[in-house]
């Protein structure tokens, strides 16, 4: 019997001291973390938003590269989403709720072995010329069972979460600044237009509609030109007068630069479907190498150099996106050539 009681009291004792664990463990697992990247917001935002380009820098795909990993019909943007299959870090699915193209991020993160969401949470916020703080975080949906707190807090698991956090983070830090199309590497130069012509057709539109349009555009610019003996004296370009990310609409031109016009016929009766689109001189040029897509890091560059030398950006005039490259004679996005302009008084 003294043995037994001996059992029983020390079982109680040791109950004790595992509830007061539960007491003191923590009651949820978020988790926050930042670090300052030497890249624009977008630069970095387009590496997180990708899924596909997790495993460039997750820690936990680091940690098992044979994690069996299967993709939505979306890999970017709101409703995007992948799942997970691994025997050291388990099974799970996301799925982005919320995204701000250059600002912020929201995941919603369901893990197989609990119940409940968590939710992943990124932002990244503008710190100095080409800089960018980035906050990664963690938010779960309710608070642990008070029963596994005291596990939770013997087993440090809380402080594994965080350093996976802060490694993933310098992981994605390495990765954004080896990127090539980085900010750094855009060089900004001036360009005397000289008073160049463009035919061009301009219309205003929702973006999702921009795909068409420039077809549309450059093919009834280019017959146009055609017909009146004209012969583009460049790459085909696209004007951008105004750009509405909170309605989605933009107004914008298609069309190409105009050759000099053949002996002997006045430049009055050269028509074209949207008139003729004359550019002043003085305009600031980036090459950006790279898919159209991921050109947004070029235009970032291009207005911290505007602020940083103090020069002031011609409102009135349209930022025009020259695509040199030919994509049915070049397969690879990364030689793709596209010309930045941008006027400036």
């Amino acid at each position: 019997m003294a043995t037994l009681k001996m059992i029983l009291i020390a079982v109680a004792v040791l109950a004790g001291m595992y509830l007061l664990l539960c007491l003191i463990g923590p009651k949820r697992m978020d988790v926050s973390r930042s670090l300052t990247m030497k890249a624009g917001p977008m630069a970095v935002y387009q590496q997180v938003d990708e899924f596909k380009t997790w495993g460039k820098w997750s820690p936990w795909h680091q940690k098992d590269p044979n994690m069996k990993l299967t993709y939505g019909e979306k890999t970017s943007g709101v409703g995007a989403s992948y799942s997970w299959e691994s025997k050291k870090m388990g099974n799970g699915t996301m799925e982005v709720l919320e995204a701000e193209p250059g600002k912020r991020l929201k995941g919603r993160i369901q893990l197989s072995s609990w119940e409940g969401y968590s939710y992943d949470t990124w932002s990244f916020e503008p710190a100095g010329e080409n800089q960018t703080n980035v906050t990664w975080g963690l938010e779960g949906d309710r608070d642990m069972p008070f029963l596994f707190r005291g596990m939770a807090l013997v087993m440090g698991m809380k402080g594994a979460i965080t350093r996976d956090y802060e490694e993933g983070l310098s992981n994605l830090k390495t990765w954004v600044e080896s990127l090539p199309a980085s900010n750094e590497d855009l060089t900004v130069r001036t360009y005397e237009m000289g008073g160049l012509k463009f035919a061009a057709v301009r219309k205003q539109l929702p973006m999702a509609e921009m795909t068409a349009f420039f077809g549309a555009a450059f093919q009834k610019t280019m017959e146009k030109l055609q017909s009146d003996g004209q012969t583009p004296a460049g790459g085909p370009c696209g004007f951008y007068f105004s750009w509405d990310m909170e309605n989605q609409t933009t107004d914008m031109a298609a069309g190409f630069p105009l050759a000099p016009l053949p002996a002997g016929q006045p430049s009055e009766e050269v028509k074209t479907p949207g008139g003729l689109l004359k550019v002043l001189p003085g305009a600031l040029v980036i090459d950006y190498y790279g898919a159209y897509e991921k050109i947004v890091p070029a235009h970032e560059a291009m207005d911290q150099w505007i602020k940083s030398h103090k020069k002031e950006q011609a409102l009135d005039m349209p930022v025009i996106e020259e695509y040199v490259t030919d994509p049915g004679n070049e397969p690879d996005t990364a030689k793709w050539l596209t010309r930045l302009y941008y006027f400036y008084k």
